[in-house]
């Protein structure tokens, strides 16, 4: 009842919806960024900063939220494949990683560091990991 807006996104691709990484252009048209206003003042980051970037299309970043136990964030990301998946994810404010659960106490991830402010991470099929983030 009453009117509806609805948006539809049309792509084509080559081989199957996992290959050509539909979850992940599905789920940016869907959850666009959300930006927050601030006052003008000057900035340190470049105009490509990221606060986070993953380089695996099957994996999808779903919740970023402030840490409770730390000084820091949360980051949850989910393979969408029905195939084991390992990311490397750059987190660039991170001091300090590690997996957690949703109360954020140590959880059981493949977690190993790949670099400066890198960390490949391991996910089973269809598996959802959170990632506690210490910035200071």
């Amino acid at each position: 009842m009453g009117q509806h807006r609805f948006e539809y996104a049309l792509t084509t691709f080559s081989g199957d919806w996992q290959t050509a990484g539909i979850v992940s252009q599905a789920h940016a048209f869907a959850y666009p960024p959300l930006a927050v206003l601030s006052d003008a003042h000057a900035g340190t980051l470049a105009p490509n900063a990221a606060l986070v970037r993953c380089d695996n299309p099957h994996i999808i970043l779903s919740a970023l939220s402030a840490a409770h136990r730390v000084h820091g964030f949360l980051g949850r990301w989910y393979n969408a494949s029905d195939a084991a998946q390992t990311a490397e994810i750059h987190i660039p404010l991170a001091v300090r990683v590690r997996a957690v659960n949703l109360l954020e106490q140590p959880a059981r991830a493949t977690i190993r560091r790949a670099g400066v402010q890198r960390w490949r991470v391991r996910f089973c099929p269809f598996e959802m990991v959170t990632l506690q983030v210490r910035t200071d």
